[in-house]
């Protein structure tokens, strides 16, 4: 009996396999005041059918952020389709394959259709062959992920653009998390791109993109004249910064090695922090060069903080290979962390970011021991599920 039951569900199976079932289709228009509208389709294979809906809000956010960026591209008219969904239109924008099944928190429908818009406007607006891969898809991503960080933060509170995408039983299963990605993680050129946004601010950022795409048309620019076109835009020469981080392969990494406070004989107190530059990378702030032992450039923030509730904010070309503060005053020191506003985003290990005279072990050892048991939890879930 139980094998005819599993021969006639594995019949039914293969009738339902058998129909053709139609393509999901969604239709927006996008409109931008100033620009020309977009019309968009997006064609969804009936098995992803439920998430049709999550398809198309992603990709008229980013038509709509890329159309106020740099402006409608021709034909005004998009189709987006998924791989499995087969849309055979020469004309229409292939999504690689998006899995069935994912935690709304994961945003996996959204970033695939995001990165899939930002690419066919990047390699679109201009030609970029003379531009790295890496960095070209560095753009794509950054894109991508500004166009989709509105739709997380709508639904979860900020930071970040999407929960980390957990999967079990070899990758059928979506794990609701509730660890956020942030711009900090990816590929060295998106982090660059992040870095380069937090240092000039996103509003000039934009505006030297945009002044980028404009004077590229119909050339082939390469990175020297991006590097050119943002400095330009900037007010501020850039070389230090493209050489490195872009141009170059060099690791940053800054460090809070030592905070010590002491109490003198007359009651006040002596606070001594030691920074570290522990990567060959240089966040200097400036392309000048050092005028004899004077510093040259801010690009490097320190900022110690006081049992009263003072803070010191004080500023280094992070040149050396270590640099002492020293700080007198009423009150001991409690805190001290280099890069506060997390500007450099290149900074490959931040947990040494910052050293504390108050530490909170218990509540660290609370979380580790969560996150212990959330690992041993899904590795005992998956062994269970295989005997």
């Amino acid at each position: 009996m139980l094998r005819l039951t599993f021969i006639v569900c594995a019949l039914v199976a293969a009738m339902a396999c058998g129909r053709a079932a139609p393509v999901v289709e969604r239709h927006d228009r996008v409109v931008v005041p100033g620009r020309e509208p977009v019309e968009v389709l997006v064609l969804a294979a009936p098995q992803r059918g439920g998430d049709a809906d999550r398809d198309l809000r992603a990709a008229s956010a980013s038509i709509r952020m890329l159309s106020v960026w740099f402006g409608a591209l021709q034909p005004r008219a998009i189709t987006l389709a998924d791989r499995v969904g087969g849309d055979a239109s020469a004309q229409a924008i292939v999504v690689p394959p998006i899995a069935r099944w994912s935690a709304p928190g994961a945003m996996v429908p959204e970033l695939a259709l995001a990165r899939a818009v930002s690419r066919h406007y990047w390699t679109a607006l201009f030609d970029s062959s003379s531009l790295p891969g890496p960095f070209v898809d560095g753009l794509i991503e950054y894109s991508a992920r500004r166009s989709v960080e509105p739709l997380f933060q709508s639904q979860n509170q900020p930071p970040g653009y999407a929960m980390v995408d957990v999967r079990l039983f070899g990758g059928l299963v979506p794990l609701r998390t509730r660890l956020r990605l942030t711009p900090e993680t990816g590929d060295r050129a998106v982090v660059a791109i992040d870095t380069l946004e937090r240092w000039l601010s996103r509003p000039v950022l934009d505006g030297a993109l945009a002044d980028f795409i404009a004077s590229s048309r119909g050339r082939t620019p390469g990175l020297g004249d991006l590097e050119e076109t943002i400095s330009s835009a900037s007010g501020q020469d850039l070389s230090w910064l493209f050489a490195q981080a872009l141009d170059g392969t060099a690791d940053f990494d800054y460090a809070v090695a030592g905070l010590s406070t002491a109490r003198d004989a007359d009651g006040r107190f002596t606070t001594t922090v030691v920074v570290e530059r522990r990567g060959t990378g240089i966040f200097s702030g400036t392309a000048q060069p050092r005028v004899g032992p004077f510093e040259s450039g801010a690009g490097v923030v320190l900022q110690t903080t006081f049992a009263d509730g003072r803070e010191i904010r004080d500023t280094w070309d992070g040149r050396d290979a270590s640099r002492r503060f020293v700080y007198q005053g009423p009150s001991p020191a409690v805190w001290a962390v280099v890069d506060p506003d997390r500007v450099i985003a290149l900074d490959a290990e931040r947990t040494n970011n910052s050293r504390t005279l108050r530490p909170r072990s218990s509540t660290a050892a609370s979380r580790w021991a969560a996150r212990w048991s959330l690992w041993l939890e899904n590795l005992l879930m998956t062994y269970t599920f295989f005997i």
